[in-house]
């Protein structure tokens, strides 16, 4: 007889790591009696010197280490993703008889449009099923490839910092699990932003699947970058800026920035925003031609789009649509002695390395 019940044992995520610039943030999650929890979650960055990528992944690896040690993570699994310049996705619609076939034609195709040779190339693929038409034998997927040598660059950081890799995954796959945290994965389709350090990815999901996605090649980073060298600071002032003023009276068309120092914010970093605006409709032209036709009814925004001050409201006037930053942690506590609830609610900044640690969901 078991006089005190049933005490289930902690379950751990492996860590979620996302490596961007000398800047990393780990996630880990925890669930216990059917509760899942944030174990630990945090980031640090440090300005890398020079171009010497042996010397950037020596002190990358450093930086994880001490992290892992420092903040108390749980194991040595972890998962990780390449950037998104280092990732080739192309859509492919294919007529297959079998699994085995998928992967022939998914390798014939990857060969023909990859402009690197495959035989040095990691290459997988992605059913995406709510493209699938009911009766047709044509499927839609996506072939996912990238360079053997970053691959295992990202492998060999891992294994400098003690970790062991469990996976390397991609951001949109990765995006849309964070989004499934939500209540707004529930919606028929929505559109999300993904406000990254160097680029911006855009996705169309419907209830909680994804079918389509675009990148930018201008971020956060940027945008503060603009700042920093236009108005001759240091990159820190640069970001408290953004955060302090970002699109400041951009509620009302033609409205007047509330001071100088707004309107000059405004102003720098408006042929930035302007870059990413294009990409945003140029991606929505082509969801309605080549996905299907969609009705986004909400954007929701996560990255660091909840450090660039009224960004959400420059959007919503833009594209007419309601637009808010979301934040996939919002719901979830932390364990014991684990994350502040201060830390919690800047978790739209943490929305891929939430995703990595539930690698083993299907996006």
């Amino acid at each position: 007889m078991n006089l005190f019940g049933s005490v289930s044992a902690k379950q751990y995520s492996p860590i979620g790591l996302e490596v961007s610039e000398g800047l990393v943030r780990m996630v880990q999650l925890v669930t216990a009696n059917g509760t899942q929890q944030v174990h630990r979650m945090c980031q640090t960055e440090v300005e890398m010197p020079g171009e010497d990528t042996e010397k950037h992944d020596q002190i990358t690896a450093h930086m994880i280490k001490n992290l892992v040690k420092k903040h108390g993570f749980h194991g040595r699994e972890a998962v990780t993703g390449l950037s998104n310049r280092d990732v080739d996705i192309l859509p492919v619609q294919l007529q297959v008889k079998d699994e085995q076939d998928v992967e022939e034609k998914i390798l014939e195709n990857a060969k023909a449009r990859l402009h690197y040779d495959t035989e040095q190339a990691v290459i997988d693929y992605l059913p995406l099923e709510a493209l699938q038409k009911t009766g047709e034998d044509q499927r839609v997927y996506w072939i996912i490839a990238a360079r053997r040598q970053l691959v295992d660059r990202q492998l060999g950081i891992l294994k400098q910092a003690g970790l062991h890799g469990r996976a390397i995954d991609i951001q949109p796959c990765a995006l849309v699990r964070s989004v499934g945290f939500t209540e707004y994965s529930r919606d028929k389709e929505i559109l999300v932003i993904h406000i990254g350090e160097r680029d911006t990815v855009f996705l169309l999901m419907d209830r909680g699947s994804l079918l389509a996605e675009r990148v930018c090649a201008k971020g956060y980073r940027d945008m503060a970058g603009k700042i920093q060298k236009t108005l001759d600071l240091d990159f820190q002032s640069a970001v408290g800026l953004l955060a302090d003023y970002g699109f400041a009276g951009c509620q009302e068309k033609h409205a007047a920035a509330p001071d100088s120092t707004g309107s000059i914010v405004h102003e720098v970093i408006l042929p930035v925003f302007q870059d990413v605006f294009d990409t945003l409709k140029s991606f929505i032209v082509y969801c309605y031609a080549e996905v299907k036709e969609v009705a986004i009814d909400t954007i929701c925004l996560t990255g660091r789009a909840g450090d660039i001050k009224n960004l959400d409201s420059m959007i919503a006037m833009r594209t007419d649509t309601q637009t808010l930053v979301i934040n996939p942690l919002e719901t979830m506590g932390s364990s014991a002695n684990g994350t502040s609830g201060s830390a919690l609610q800047r978790g739209a900044a943490f929305s891929v390395p939430l995703g990595l640690t539930l690698w083993e969901q299907s996006p």
